[in-house]
């Protein structure tokens, strides 16, 4: 009996050896097959350069003495090669003819942005979260919970996918040249692009599926002549508005500060100057890991997404017109002043803090031999005795043969700030 038993249990554990021996030559086939489809020139440069990014998220966020930010970065990285693997083992050909339910996936995720699950940050509703539903609830966790989903990111891939089926078809049986068959994924594109922007007031990432059209169009064999005549059609209907006025005001705002680098520095200007500030600093090279002063601090002017440390100078009366007729842009001032802070709403309804200097004193900070004869402006006094103080700060009263301002020596010193 107790032979009999044991001949069973040994046959028992042979059975289970066996099998977990075979599902283990079944894991390692799959793990294989999934290796030699992959791309892995591809993996291991997005590896790379995500590592080197969360190089320098560690050096920008240093000074908070945390690595919670390089720890999500981190566990997208790993999320990002499994699934990576897991996506290379599916047929994506055999996705494509799902189109149906492709379509109905990227138009209803992007609608999700009108729920209540829809985040709206600096004006644009483009994010999906529990945050706000939180807030209203009065559930902190929920209020605090750090992951958020883009819903344009995630329709990217279902939408490269979608248009790639459709190029192909056109390919096969018709010819791409011609303008009746271009017009379909035109169409497609073009109708993405409004319906994401309507929903979320988000242009710029819509403009990048645009950009994906164009780039897969190219590559299906659209004919040169259609691809000019549509970015040309754009670009022109975009003029159009611009002259009309029917864009939106940020619009223009952001469209100044790439032709004039100085516009608007604390808002619509703020990366735009904190990018010439970093390349001012940091040269070629950089300042160091770890040693970017922009990077490593706490304050409100410091990154990300803070106040920059360029100051308004509020010049009234007879104060500003004596600035506004001897000094020009890039003119050095010597100012004296007192400290204002003044809150504001602006046109999104978020709550702005503005520090500005109103001025009581402007005296020139260079000397007149250093000018560059702007023959524009008149010439500037060269008497050196300043005249009295208005009711504002400024120069009511200029004597005779005497300037609203006195001229700094090269020698003087220290500047009076």
């Amino acid at each position: 009996m107790r032979l009999q038993t044991g001949k069973i249990v040994l046959k028992y554990i042979e059975n289970f050896v066996r099998r977990e021996r075979e599902a283990v030559n079944r894991f390692r086939d799959f793990l294989s097959d999934v290796v030699r489809q992959s791309d892995m020139v591809l993996l291991s440069l997005c590896t790379v350069s995500t590592l080197y990014g969360m190089v320098l998220i560690a050096s920008a966020t240093h000074f908070r003495n945390t690595f919670k930010y390089v720890a999500i970065q981190g566990f997208g990285l790993l999320l990002g090669v499994l699934l990576y693997f897991l996506l290379s083992s599916i047929d994506v050909s055999e996705v494509g003819k799902k189109w149906k339910w492709l379509l109905a996936f990227n138009f209803g995720f992007i609608l999700l942005l009108r729920t209540p699950f829809g985040l709206t940050r600096n004006g644009n509703r483009a994010w999906l979260g529990v945050n706000d539903i939180g807030k209203r609830l009065g559930v902190g966790f929920l209020e605090n919970f750090p992951i958020t989903v883009q819903p344009a990111e995630i329709v990217k891939i279902t939408f490269i996918i979608l248009l790639a089926r459709q190029l192909a078809l056109l390919q096969e049986k018709k010819d791409l040249t011609r303008f009746s068959n271009v017009i379909q994924p035109t169409a497609h594109a073009g109708a993405m692009f409004v319906f994401y922007y309507i929903l979320s007031k988000d242009a710029g990432s819509g403009l990048v599926y645009l950009f994906v059209f164009l780039c897969m169009a190219f590559a299906a064999g659209y004919a040169l002549r259609w691809i000019f005549l549509g970015v040309g059609g754009a670009v022109g209907a975009f003029l159009a508005a611009w002259n009309l006025g029917l864009l939106r005001g940020d619009w223009y705002d952001r469209i100044k500060v790439i032709l004039d680098h100085s516009y608007q520095p604390e808002k619509k200007g703020f990366q735009q100057t904190r990018g010439m500030l970093a390349l001012g600093s940091g040269k070629l090279t950089g300042q160091g890991l770890f040693q970017g002063t922009q990077t490593q601090s706490s304050a409100k002017w410091s990154l990300p997404e803070r106040q920059t440390d360029f100051i308004d100078i509020v010049a009234w009366r007879s104060t500003a017109e004596f600035v506004s007729k001897y000094f020009t842009k890039g003119s050095m001032a010597a100012v004296s002043g007192r400290l204002q802070i003044r809150e504001w709403t602006d046109r999104e309804g978020g709550k702005r803090t503005t520090a500005e200097v109103v001025a009581d004193n402007v005296y020139f900070g260079e000397s007149k031999r250093r000018d560059g004869g702007d023959t524009s402006r008149p010439a500037a006094p060269s008497a050196s005795a300043p005249a009295h103080r208005g009711s504002y700060g400024g120069y009511d009263n200029v004597p005779q043969g005497g300037s609203a301002f006195s001229e700094l020596d090269d020698d003087d010193g220290d500047l009076p700030f």
